[in-house]
């Protein structure tokens, strides 16, 4: 599969040479209009998910009250045992983002993922710019934190792969599971949390105050003057495609269930002091120019996992790349998540593209914090 750039840019190629070519009809009042409402990325994701469903993706929504989660589920293998629970590696995206922003990564995984999961799923939130744009956003974190909390009940995953806000909620619910406090749906099979978590640039930790207070400060900034004040912080080089999609950023910016879902976070959510509960074996792979979550936040996930985690946590810093390396470097997000995969005891050695930071109990093996 082709890099998301080259995917979107060719699709969106497609919409503007059909418009290009269709002038007498946009020449009409009432096909103008309705033309004009349907944005870029809406139409993108109406391809895609004739794209997804022909790939053999099957689209699920699970409702929580009035509110919905979308999932896209890919099925390699039934489970030969009926009583155990399927190997399932789930993907949680980023504050506004969508599972298209994964497809290129989960493409080119697909030998890995089809031979270690029976199944891959990914997380589609309503209200940001996914499938589920239409749909009214999460009133509050809470909100989303129990929603998302019981899918992952139902999901049962082996593995969570959580980017930004996605990395957190990821890394939350894994510590829930480490206190007891979930699964709490159901216990089947024995089901007690996830056995992995690989955390891409994860939100939820600051380095210090000034970290915190600066964070907060961006996204004050987000609510009273738009998607402008983030977009400097996607990406070290932004794809010449992204200006595509900053009209739909700019309306979710703009929805006033998204001021009171960032109002609602508050210093009870972060993870600093829930590290400690983590059991998973734990990565984090974050963008070494990351402006956003800035990688002095990774020093704070290595010393605060606690002696519960299934071994020592390790980073992976990718050279020359931003906030979202699945967009912008999706080959070598690729390589070095197919290497992470690939075993149930992972080795990976620094490389050309990245470099390679370990908990204590790593550095007689090399690696330094």
């Amino acid at each position: 599969m082709a890099p998301p750039s080259a995917n979107l840019a060719l699709i969106f190629g497609v919409i503007l040479y059909k418009i290009s070519v269709e002038k007498k009809v946009m020449a009409l009042p009432k096909l103008a209009t309705r033309f004009q409402k349907i944005s870029v990325l809406s139409g993108v994701h109406r391809a895609m998910g004739f794209v997804f469903k022909r790939l053999g993706f099957r689209w699920e929504v699970h409702r929580s009250g009035d509110q919905k989660i979308g999932l896209w589920r890919k099925t390699y293998r039934e489970a030969k045992n009926p009583n155990e629970t399927p190997r399932r590696i789930v993907v949680v995206p980023g504050f506004g983002d969508t599972p298209l922003s994964w497809a290129s990564v989960v493409g080119l995984l697909r030998p890995v993922l089809s031979r270690r999961y029976d199944e891959v799923v990914l997380v589609d939130f309503p209200g940001f710019c996914g499938f589920l744009s239409s749909e009214r956003c999460f009133e509050s974190v809470d909100l989303m934190i129990e929603a998302l909390g019981d899918v992952l009940d139902r999901l049962s995953p082996h593995t969570l792969l959580g980017h930004s806000m996605g990395g957190w909620l990821s890394s939350l619910y894994a510590s829930e599971c480490g206190q007891g406090a979930r699964p709490r749906l159901q216990r089947r099979y024995g089901y007690t949390g996830p056995e992995r978590l690989i955390l891409v640039a994860p939100s939820g930790i600051h380095s210090s105050d000034e970290a915190q207070e600066a964070f907060s400060e961006l996204f004050g900034r987000y609510l009273r003057e738009g998607v402008s004040v983030l977009r400097p912080h996607f990406f070290a080089k932004e794809p010449l495609w992204f200006r595509l999609t900053v009209p739909a950023l700019q309306r979710m910016a703009e929805q006033g269930e998204i001021a009171q879902f960032i109002q609602s976070a508050g210093t009870h959510h972060l993870m600093n002091d829930r590290l400690k509960q983590i059991r998973a074996e734990t990565w984090l792979v974050w963008g070494s120019q990351d402006t956003l979550v800035p990688t002095a936040g990774v020093h704070v996930w290595l010393r605060g996992l606690g002696p519960f985690a299934k071994g020592p946590a390790r980073a992976v810093l990718l050279k020359g790349v931003g906030h979202s390396p699945q967009i912008e470097s999706p080959a070598v997000t690729a390589m070095v998540l197919g290497k992470i995969l690939w075993s149930d005891a992972p080795e990976l050695r620094e490389g050309r593209c990245w470099d390679l930071l370990a908990g204590s109990s790593d550095r007689a093996a090399g690696a330094q914090v």
